[in-house]
Order: structure tokens, then sequence, then C-alpha cells
């Protein structure tokens, strides 16, 4: 629940005013902010701490003689300082009432919580353990790794908001050209593979700044062969769907962003990469799993 807390004579030495009006806009320093009103209350917002969920509860509280603008901060869930400046300018030239919030509405606001999401892009390296024909005999393959994705924690989940994420991700694992000795017939080529999952995370110790993670997804690849098979060229794609466990560990940055470092495993799989040549069909079936090691910048 929001606590909704008021100050009174409250000055800082270093503010910095933004706004000024029947409401005013001071920062104290990045990412901490504060607003005042003429009629003495005041009211700190820090974004770099505060659950951003809260927020909105605390200025409908603010605001609550401005209805407009009551209803208009209640269906926002992420802040940042030019929606505090858009928001305290709209109060500045509102039609005030003295229509006060009923029990029921400082209930609301302060229950109410936005579904929390963060975009975020990565880079890393994967193994491939590639081996052919269903032989056990498997040989490693390294690519290079880039991502991007979206984690979303909704707000109707309560109390676990913040703990438990949905994820979309889509990567790209490139690599150079190899030589293949676990097959019989003179084998090189380059792999470079494009995938699709959705998923789900845990994280744990959501108020540290540290928190370890686990979780899970299932997704889709298209891999691409480029190079040569018992002297034949040969450029073909094959796809299959997967599983990933994943573990990792995310870092909360002072400015709300965070840092994740996240290892994975992809389900072994399988390419049938068999092709035409004169009048038969020449087999090849890779089989594939990988294992990688990725860097995340959620913003």
């Amino acid at each position: 629940m929001v606590v909704f807390v008021v100050f009174f004579g409250l000055t800082t030495a270093n503010a910095q005013t933004i706004i000024e009006g029947k409401a005013s806009l001071e920062r104290l320093e990045k990412g901490v902010y504060q607003i005042n009103k003429t009629d003495g209350t005041s009211q700190k917002i820090d974004l770099n701490t505060t659950t951003q969920a809260q927020v909105p509860g605390i200025l409908a509280l603010l605001f609550n003689d401005c209805e407009s603008l009551r209803q208009e901060v209640l269906t926002e869930n992420r802040y940042t300082e030019k929606d505090l400046k858009r928001h305290v300018e709209a109060y500045n030239n509102c039609s005030y009432s003295s229509y006060a919030p009923t029990d029921k509405e400082l209930q609301k606001a302060s229950a109410f919580q936005g579904d929390q999401f963060n975009f975020y892009g990565g880079i890393g390296a994967s193994i491939s353990r590639i081996s052919f024909f269903n032989l056990d005999d498997y040989e490693s393959l390294t690519q290079g790794q880039v991502q991007l994705g979206v984690t979303v924690s909704p707000g109707f989940i309560g109390s676990l908001q913040g703990n438990l994420f949905v994820t979309l991700e889509a990567s790209a694992g490139l690599s150079g050209e190899k030589d293949f000795d676990n097959v019989p017939l003179a084998t090189t080529f380059k792999k470079n593979s494009y995938r699709l999952q959705m998923g789900t995370e845990v994280r744990f110790l959501k108020k540290n700044k540290m928190q370890p993670m686990i979780g899970i997804g299932i997704g889709g690849v298209r891999d691409n062969y480029k190079g040569s098979y018992n002297g034949d060229a040969i450029d073909i794609s094959a796809g299959d769907v997967f599983y990933s466990p994943r573990i990792g560990l995310i870092f909360k940055c002072d400015n709300g962003k965070a840092i994740g470092l996240i290892a994975s495993y992809i389900s072994e799989y399988e390419n049938d990469l068999s092709y035409p040549k004169a009048d038969e069909v020449i087999p090849l079936i890779l089989n594939s799993h990988q294992f990688n090691l990725t860097v995340n910048y959620y913003f």
C-alpha cells in the first residue's frame, strides 16, 4: 500500500526549481524530485527507489483537487522527469474543485499496480554441439550472439509483481566456417541461427540490487548452413522447435536500468539437410544442442 507522506517546510540547499506555480517541481538530485503546493503540502518522489506502481497513487492524492488530472495519473504505470513536469503543468492550469477523494478512491489509488515492463538488448557467445546421423559424436561450433527482447510483470499478479515475468525474445547466432572430423565425408560449413522464443522467469530478492533468476522458454529456430559436403556446395536452411532453461543474475542500476548475466541451454533438435543430386537424395542429418552466455542491458 502506498504511504502518502506530507512534508511541511522542507527545503533542500541544492534543489533546482523546474516549474513554478500553484504546484512547483524541484529536482533535488538525479532521479529525485519534490512537488510543493502553495497550501504548504510537499511530496518527495524518488524515481530511483520508489516502486513505479506507487507513483500514480501518490500523485492522485497530491492533486486531489484536480479531478481530470487525478483520473489521468491513475492510468499511467511508468514515470520519468518529463511525465512529472507534464502533470505539474497540467495541475497549474486546472479548473480546481473542492472535491476530496473518498475512502474507496484512496484504497483504489493505493492498490493500483500497472504492468512493469522492460526492453533489453544483449550480446554474447554460444557453443553449438553438432553431431551427424544421430551418432553420439559431437564437435563444437562457436557462434557470436545478439538478442532483443521484452520482459513484462503484469499488475494483476499482485505481490508476485517484480518476481514473475513473461518474456519474448528474438536472437541470432552467427559463426565462421569450420571443418568437421566427426563425419565420414569431407564436411565444412558455417551456421547462422535465428530464433524466436517465449517464456517465463522468476526473479528472487526483488528489493535487492542483485537478483538471482531462473526461467524457461519455448521457441522455434531456423538454421542456415553454407559450405560443402562431400565436394557438393550446400546452402540449406532447416528449422525445429526447442525448449530453453536459463539461470542468471540481474544487477539493478541506480538509474532504474539493469544489467543481466544470463546462461541458457537450447535443447537438442534435428536438422534434415538432405538434398537431391542427379537421381538420388544425398542424406545429411544434423543434431545439435547449444549453450549460451549473454550480457543483457534492460532499459
